[in-house]
C-alpha cells in the first residue's frame, strides 16, 4: 500500500472555492524511485462539485526552474514537496514548501493561476550553504512551514533549523553553535518575502531574541494575519524556565517594511515536554510522521491559537490548545481547549476562522471505535468575550488643557448589554468622559470613544501619571463578559506651573515704619505663585535689628488652610538719628525644609525705612538741656501681641516689620 501522505498539508481560499492538498511522500508513480518526492493537488468547486484543477510537482519539465537536483540530502526523492502549503484569499496564488533542501537549495515554490491554468512564478532559494553533512548544514529544513497574506503579496517561510552561518560553525563534524534543550535541536528562523509584480524578494529574516525562543521556531507552525503585518511562529522545542521542551510561540509585527518582535507566548500551565508550538513526530516513531501546524491567527491578527500536542492535561500526551488575545501590543491567555482523556496529540494542527469565533484542532493519534491511531478533529465555538482598547497610553497637558481620545470595542456579540466603566485614579490630574459605555448586541462591534482631558491645577507637581481603568461592570453585563480582565490606560499629564513667590506692600518692596510713641508695624504679604506639593519654609531676617525687626522669623506654606499669629513688639527710646533706610526684610527659601521645586528660587529683599522720633540736645543762655540717660530700673511699656485668627492659604503670609526698640 502506498503511503503518499495525501492531506498531510491543506489550505483553503477565503471564498472556499479553491482547496490545496499536499502529498509530501508521493512517489510520483515510482518514476524516481524512493518516496518523499511530493506533489500538490489543487481542487476547484463549482456549485457543489469539486474537480481537480491542477497537479503540481517539481520533478519534471512542467515547471522549469523548480526541479530538485540529486545529492545525499536533496534528491527529488527526498524533497518532500508539499510538506506545507498556503493559498491567498482569492485562491490565485499558492506557495508550496519542502522539508529537505536540495543541491540547488530550493525551499519553496510559488504558483499563480490565470483562469484555470497554473504556472510557476518563482522558486524561493535558500540563503547559505548546502553540505551533505546535515549536522553542519544551514537551513536544512527551510520550507517546513509556509504562510501567505490574504492578498498573496507577503509570504513567510519557516525553517526549524534556520541558524545563521555563525551558529553552524563546526570542526570535524562537531556542531559548535547554540544548541537547544538536550542538545539535539537547532535554532529556527522565518524568512519574510514580499512580491512586487511577479518578483519575490526577501524583506527580513525573523529570529526571536533569547536562545530558547528560537528552538525549532517557525518549523512546526507559522501563520500570518490577513494584512500580512502580524506573524506568529511556534517553537515547540524551547525550554521555558527549567522545563525542557515546554515550547513557546513568538509574535512579530510589521511597520512599513520593518519587523519587530512583539511578545513570546507560553502556556500559563506549561510543563516540560509539552511541545507548545508544535512537533511533527510522536515519540518512538522516527521521522516517518508528517507536518504540524500548531499555531493559527485570526484575520485581524488579534487572536491566536497555539497547540501543545504532548501536554498531559487530561491524560498522558492527551494534548491541549491555548487561546490568546491581543489588546494594544499585549497578548493574554484567555481559554484552554481540550478534547477528551482518550485523545492523543490533540493540538498538533489548529486552524482559526477569520472572525476568531471557531477553532478546529486535530488529534491525529486518537483512538476511534477501538481503532488506534485513527485520528479525529474537534470544532470549538469560542467564547470571544473580550474588550479591545485602541491604546494603553495617552498624553495630555494642563496647558489648554489638552485632551486625547481612545476607543473601546467588544470582541464578540453579547446576548445582552455589556456595561463598561471608565475611571480615572486621580481626577485632579486627568478626567475621563463618558464614565460608562454601554454595548448592545447591535453595536458591539462599533468602537466607542473615551476622551481623557488634563486638569489645569495650580500645583508645581511636574509630570504626573494617572491610571485610567476600563472594566466590565459584572452586575450589569452579559455573564460571558464577567471574566474579562480589567485594563489600564496610562495617562501622562504634563505640568504648566512654575515655582515662584512675590512680595508686596504699600510701596511694592519698599516700606516705612516709625518709632512711635507707639511702635508702628507694616505687614508685607509673601505670596507663592503656585501651589506646592509639600511645605515651603521661608526664613525672614533683618540686616539691622537695631532699626527694624521682623516677626515671625519663619513663614511656612502648605497646600492646606492654616492659622498663623501676627505679633508686634516694644517701643524703646534711643539716641536721635536721621530717618534712614535699612535692608531688613530679606526672604529666603529654606531649601532643606521645602518642596524641592522651590529650592532654586532667589532670595528677595524689602527695603525698610525707619522714621526717627528723637531730638538732639541743645543749649540756651539760661540752661543746658541734656537727654536724660536711660534708667534701667524704669518701667517700660508692656509688650503687646495680637493674634487674630487669619485663615490663609498657600497664597499669602504676612510677616510683620517693626522698628527697632
Amino acid at each position: 500500500m502506498r503511503s503518499d501522505w495525501f492531506g498531510g498539508a491543506v489550505a483553503l481560499s477565503a471564498d472556499g472555492n479553491t482547496a490545496v492538498v499536499g502529498a509530501f511522500a508521493d512517489r510520483l508513480d515510482f518514476t524516481y524511485g524512493a518516496s518523499n518526492a511530493g506533489s500538490v493537488t489543487i481542487f476547484a468547486r463549482s456549485g457543489t462539485t469539486w474537480t481537480v484543477q491542477a497537479h503540481l510537482t517539481c520533478a519534471d519539465s512542467d515547471f522549469p526552474g523548480c526541479q530538485f537536483g540529486a545529492s545525499n540530502w536533496g534528491t527529488v526523492n527526498q524533497a518532500a514537496f508539499g510538506y506545507s502549503v498556503a493559498v491567498s484569499g482569492d485562491g490565485d496564488t499558492v506557495m508550496v514548501g519542502t522539508k529537505l533542501s536540495s543541491s540547488n537549495n530550493v525551499a519553496a515554490v510559488v504558483f499563480t493561476r490565470s483562469g484555470s491554468t497554473w504556472t510557476l512564478q518563482q522558486s524561493i532559494a535558500l540563503v547559505g550553504e548546502y553540505t551533505s553533512n546535515h549536522q553542519v548544514q544551514e537551513h536544512k529544513f527551510h520550507g517546513m512551514s509556509v504562510a501567505l497574506s490574504s492578498d498573496g503579496n507577503t509570504a513567510a517561510v519557516g525553517d526549524a533549523d534556520g541558524a545563521s552561518i555563525a551558529d553552524w560553525t563546526a570542526v570535524n563534524g562537531t556542531f559548535l553553535g547554540y544548541m537547544c534543550g538536550s542538545g539535539n535541536v537547532y535554532p529556527g528562523a522565518v524568512r519574510v518575502l514580499t512580491r512586487s509584480g511577479s518578483t519575490w524578494t526577501e524583506q527580513q529574516t525573523l529570529v526571536p531574541t533569547g536562545g530558547e525562543a528560537r528552538c525549532g521556531f517557525g518549523g512546526y507552525g507559522l501563520d500570518l494575519s490577513d494584512d500580512g503585518n502580524t506573524l506568529i511562529g511556534g517553537a515547540g522545542f524551547a525550554t521555558v524556565g527549567s522545563n525542557a521542551y515546554q515550547g513557546s510561540a513568538t509574535v512579530f509585527t510589521r511597520s512599513g517594511s520593518t519587523w519587530t518582535q512583539q511578545q513570546t507566548l507560553t502556556s500559563a500551565e506549561g510543563a516540560a515536554q509539552e511541545f507548545f508550538g508544535g512537533i511533527s513526530t510522536p515519540p518512538g516513531y522516527g521521522s516517518s510522521y508528517g507536518p504540524a501546524k500548531a499555531v493559527a491567527l485570526s484575520a485581524d491578527g488579534n487572536t491566536a491559537v497555539v497547540g501543545a500536542p504532548r501536554a498531559d492535561t487530561l491524560s498522558f500526551n492527551s494534548g491541549t490548545a491555548k487561546v490568546f488575545t491581543r489588546s494594544g501590543s499585549t497578548w493574554t491567555q484567555q481559554q484552554t481547549l481540550n478534547q477528551a482523556a482518550t485523545s492523543r496529540y490533540f493540538g498538533n494542527s489548529v486552524s482559526l476562522s477569520d472572525d476568531a469565533g471557531t477553532v478546529i484542532a486535530g488529534s491525529y493519534f486518537d483512538t476511534i471505535d477501538g481503532k488506534s491511531e485513527a485520528g479525529s478533529a474537534v470544532v470549538f465555538a469560542l467564547n470571544n468575550a473580550s474588550v479591545t482598547l485602541s491604546t494603553t497610553s495617552a498624553s495630555v497637558s494642563e496647558a489648554g488643557p489638552t485632551a486625547q481620545d481612545f476607543t473601546v470595542v467588544l470582541g464578540d456579540q453579547p446576548s445582552s448589554d455589556v456595561v463598561i466603566s471608565v475611571v480615572s485614579a486621580d481626577t485632579g490630574e486627568a478626567t475621563v468622559s463618558p464614565a460608562t459605555l454601554t454595548f448592545t448586541s447591535g453595536n458591539w462591534n462599533t468602537a466607542q470613544t473615551v476622551t481623557v482631558a488634563g486638569v489645569d491645577d495650580s500645583a508645581v507637581d511636574g509630570t504626573q501619571t494617572t491610571a485610567v481603568t476600563v472594566a466590565v461592570v459584572d452586575g450589569s453585563s452579559d455573564d460571558a463578559y464577567d471574566s474579562v480582565a480589567d485594563q489600564t490606560v496610562t495617562v501622562t499629564t504634563s505640568d504648566d506651573d512654575a515655582a515662584g513667590y512675590t512680595l508686596s506692600g504699600t510701596s511694592g518692596t519698599s516700606v516705612t515704619v516709625a518709632e512711635g510713641p507707639f511702635i508702628a508695624t507694616v505687614m508685607v504679604p509673601v505670596v507663592l505663585t503656585a501651589q506646592p506639593t509639600s511645605d515651603v519654609v521661608f526664613e525672614v531676617s533683618s540686616a539691622d535689628t537695631g532699626e527694624a525687626t521682623v516677626s515671625p522669623a519663619q513663614l511656612t506654606f502648605t497646600s492646606q488652610l492654616v492659622d498663623i499669629p501676627v505679633c508686634g513688639g516694644h517701643r524703646r527710646r534711643r539716641q536721635s538719628h536721621r530717618r534712614q533706610p535699612d535692608h531688613c526684610g530679606d526672604r529666603a527659601v529654606v531649601d532643606a525644609s521645602s518642596d524641592n521645586a522651590f529650592d532654586a528660587l532667589a532670595d528677595q529683599t524689602i527695603t525698610v525705612t525707619t522714621s526717627d522720633d528723637d531730638s538732639r540736645e541743645f543749649r540756651s543762655p539760661s540752661r543746658t538741656v541734656r537727654r536724660r540717660p536711660p534708667n534701667p530700673a524704669a518701667p517700660t511699656r508692656s509688650p503687646w501681641c495680637s493674634t487674630p485668627s487669619r485663615h490663609l492659604t498657600w497664597s499669602s503670609r504676612l510677616p510683620v516689620l517693626t522698628p527697632g526698640r
